[in-house]
């Protein structure tokens, strides 16, 4: 059976069977028994079908645009609508438990956005597991987190070997003169990150006596309890010892709001009495399968999870619980109606973040597969988000170097910013319902945007004030009808080898969402062949000049996709690259 994520917004297709709200009973694709996560009847001596199945625990799947910037970031924490704050609530509260993730490349924002969230979690009392691959990365999330919160009153506590909370309880029990002996030498390797707790409680802001009261009365604890593992010098048995430590220890985390931990770390038995109290688990830079399924064993808690890789997604034990979610979905809606609100409150509010592509992952692809199902329940249907404002048209512009060569790269920038100067020029003077504002350049540096920012200037005409640019990481395009991309100083020079799958995201998430004219201009020669990268959109459109197009033909490159012209716009932007030495293929409809 297809899974959810690989069916179109546009087009519903139901395949589940209709089934009301007293059927309950398991499809056959359904595990019984996934990976950890029981469907079964609580009470195994009945059967499926005779039994009400619990289905308080779920994934919600989603996938998040790269390129969210802080100030877009607080908006979506801190809206200024009291509707908008509610329906992003709704995604860590009122939904039963599942996974909520932020995809993206390096460094576009996934973090920022974890934080917020957390934020918005904690905004509401609840306490947070957080989690990473590795120590480090944990180390590094929390340090995040102590710039966000600026006053201090979050009480985090780091739950890893190599914090400084471990660094403290080493240098306290070698303090201790009396402890240097034999046996204390057997009980320090066996020291786990329980313990390093009862050492210290790690403030956000690292204030010597915090003003605020609640985290007062915890340093105070910090202080007692290191004095206290100083003072177990008295105390000669190992097995007392120990059960001092930790007993202080899980006062202090019982204390705790939110604790950083790794995923190995998560399997101390001492974190998992915390999880159990926990109101939501975020995950960053889940690299391991193995390990992530470990950790969501054991909890039906709402999940935040940020990665930059897709190992999930190709992961079969993780595509049966896509195979499953339809029905699911389904059979939660109908059996509790005020659950459809919920639903489509949380399907919109995705649009403040824009969605990665039409499909918007497998919770809407089952939302819209289901939609029948519930629509007569409702008496409406789900409606998707608004779509977005431009044509993906792609203007091909790899082969400059083969004019000018790398050493004229600056001559080739300034040829290609006039260049589309005239174009953003000419697209003003042919349309009157567009403006300087409705139009964005992107670029993958600062320099770039220098160089469109000078030429903006030195064009000295007012039908182009206005004209936004921002670097490719900012992804301020989604908001403007028409995207000029240039990435000819990211693809010419950045080499590094993760460059071409974040650009092929990219190209994707354009292609497949985006209705905006988006001209593509790219300088390397090695990448020209390579059209895969911008085909995966249903209405795009690649135009290539003739060099171009031979190179594509020698290749085995396919060219000939099609694009509706009918669009007045469109047209004239046709007809101006094609005087300008631009091929177009049409295809037999003469679209």
């Amino acid at each position: 059976m297809p899974t959810a994520t690989s069916r179109s917004i546009a087009n519903p297709i139901v395949t589940s069977p209709r089934k009301t709200a007293n059927d309950t009973t398991i499809p056959q694709f359904l595990p019984r028994y996934i990976h950890g996560w029981s469907l079964a009847p609580s009470k195994s001596t009945t059967t499926a079908k005779t039994t009400a199945v619990d289905y308080s625990r779920k994934f919600w799947v989603y996938n998040f645009l790269h390129g969210i910037e802080k100030d877009e970031v607080d908006v979506l924490a801190e809206s200024s609508t009291t509707r908008q704050r509610r329906v992003i609530r709704n995604k860590l509260d009122r939904i039963p438990g599942g996974v909520l993730r932020i995809s993206g490349a390096s460094g576009t924002g996934k973090t920022t956005l974890l934080i917020s969230l957390m934020m918005l979690a904690l905004g509401q009392s609840c306490r947070i597991l957080a989690f990473s691959d590795t120590q480090i990365a944990a180390e590094a999330l929390a340090a995040h987190f102590e710039k966000r919160n600026e006053h201090g009153d979050i009480l985090a506590i780091r739950f890893c070997g190599q914090a400084e909370e471990a660094s403290e309880l080493y240098r306290s029990l070698d303090g201790a003169e009396s402890l240097k002996t034999a046996e204390e030498s057997k009980w320090r390797p066996k020291i786990t990150p329980s313990y390093s707790l009862a050492a210290a409680v790690w403030l956000v802001l690292g204030e010597a006596e915090p003003q605020n009261d609640k985290l007062f009365r915890l340093w105070k604890t910090y202080q007692n309890s290191a004095r206290l593992i100083r003072d177990l010098s008295h105390l000669q048995s190992l097995k007392k010892r120990t059960e001092v430590v930790r007993r202080v220890a899980k006062d202090i985390v019982n204390r705790a709001e939110i604790i950083f931990t790794s995923i190995g770390a998560s399997r101390d038995s001492f974190l998992y009495e915390y999880s159990t109290s926990a109101g939501h688990i975020f995950l960053q830079n889940a690299s391991e399968v193995d390990s992530i399924h470990d950790f969501i064993d054991y909890t039906s808690k709402p999940i935040v999870f940020a990665s930059c890789n897709s190992i999930i997604e190709e992961d079969s034990r993780f595509a049966k619980l896509q195979d499953g979610l339809e029905w699911t979905l389904t059979q939660q809606i109908q059996a509790d109606p005020g659950l459809f609100d919920v639903a489509n409150s949380l399907f919109h509010s995705i649009t403040l973040v824009y969605p990665r592509d039409a499909r918007l992952s497998s919770l809407a692809g089952a939302f819209n597969t289901c939609a029948s199902s519930y629509a007569d329940l409702r008496g409406t249907t789900l409606t998707p988000p608004p779509a977005g404002k431009a044509y993906p048209l792609l203007l091909d512009l790899r082969n400059c170097n083969t004019y000018y060569g790398r050493d004229q790269s600056e001559k080739r920038t300034r040829e290609f910013v006039k260049f589309g100067l005239q174009f953003l020029l000419y697209l003003l003077k042919q349309n009157d319902s567009i403006t300087a504002k409705d139009i964005i350049v992107l670029s993958h540096t600062a320099g770039q945007c220098n160089d469109w920012q000078i030429a903006l200037e030195d064009e000295r005409n007012s039908e182009l004030t206005g004209i936004g640019v921002s670097t490719i990481k900012a992804m301020r395009g989604w908001d403007s009808k028409f995207v000029l991309w240039d990435t000819a100083v990211g693809a010419g020079i950045n080499h590094h080898h993760d460059f071409m799958p974040d650009r092929k995201e990219i190209y994707t998430a354009i292609t497949s969402h985006s209705k905006g004219l988006v001209i593509v201009a790219d300088t390397s020669p090695s990448k020209c062949g390579k059209r895969q990268v911008v085909e995966t959109g249903s209405r795009a459109k690649i135009l290539y000049c003739e060099e171009c197009k031979s190179r594509a033909d020698s290749e085995g490159s396919d060219h000939q996709k099609t694009f509706p012209k009918e669009d007045p716009t469109i047209r004239a932007a046709f007809d101006w690259m094609e005087g300008h030495g631009c091929t177009i293929q049409i295809d037999s409809n003469n679209n």
